[in-house]
This record gives structure tokens, C-alpha cells and sequence, in this order.
């Protein structure tokens, strides 16, 4: 039903801890299969995103849309407009103490454009934010 699951077929949480197996899928992913015989059988840890089209076509999507594998589907979603968007966010809430009411939609998209010019490095987007706040 998700595309995206798969990325995660060869791990699994039991008593707080990862469980990682990359020989094969954790049994989560045939649970039930005799509830639907034809159903999909996951046999690798390959995803495609069903989500650049309709609601979450907001994420902004700019990176492939299938990989294998958790390290090519973290790769997807940091690359997304709203993950340097978020951060941007995180980071003047943290530096400068705004709230999610105060107009700071144009400082955000500045502070995103440079997280992604300087390679998504933290220590420059707070080290921005702190610029920003003091410029105020």
C-alpha cells in the first residue's frame, strides 16, 4: 500500500532496540499474506514515491523519486524545499525565540536558500539565524 515502506524491510524495532537483518525482510512485511494470496510480496529493500503528485507535491520534491534502501530514501526527503524550510524554522526558534505566529516566512526561505548553498551545513544555518535575530 506504501511505496515507501520497502525502505525500511530489513529493520525492525523489538524492545528498543534496531534489529537489522539485510539478508532479508523482517516478518512484519508478510504478516497476514494469507488474508490476500495476490496481495505484494516484499523481497528487497526498494521504494518508489507515490507522493510527487496531489497533496504532498507541497513537499517539493527535486531528487529521484526510487532507490533501495533507508540511506537513498533519507537522501529523497532532505532534498525536499520543505526539509530546508523546517530547518530554517527549528533554527530560528531555537536562536531567536520566534513563535509560529510571527511573519518570518521571507527570513525562513533566505535562511532555507543558504542551508542548501552551504551543503546543509547546521552550524552555518544557526550561526545565520543568529545574524538575523540580531539584525532585528
Amino acid at each position: 500500500m506504501d511505496g515507501m515502506a520497502g525502505a525500511f524491510a530489513f529493520m525492525d524495532f523489538e524492545n528498543d532496540r534496531l534489529i537489522y537483518n539485510p539478508l532479508e525482510p523482517r516478518p512484519k512485511y508478510s504478516a497476514n499474506s494469507d488474508s490476500f494470496a495476490d496481495g505484494f510480496v516484499t523481497t528487497d529493500d526498494s521504494w518508489v514515491n507515490l507522493w510527487t503528485a496531489g497533496p504532498n507535491e507541497i513537499l517539493g520534491w527535486r531528487t529521484t523519486s526510487q532507490g533501495k534502501g533507508v540511506k537513498a530514501f533519507g537522501k529523497m526527503i532532505s532534498g525536499t524545499e520543505q526539509f530546508s524550510k523546517c530547518m530554517a524554522t527549528h533554527a530560528l526558534k531555537a536562536v531567536c525565540r520566534v513563535n509560529d505566529g510571527d511573519n518570518i516566512s521571507n527570513l525562513v526561505s533566505n535562511l532555507a536558500s543558504g542551508f542548501e548553498r552551504d551543503n546543509y551545513n547546521f552550524k552555518h544555518l544557526f550561526a545565520q539565524a543568529s545574524l538575523a535575530c540580531a539584525g532585528d
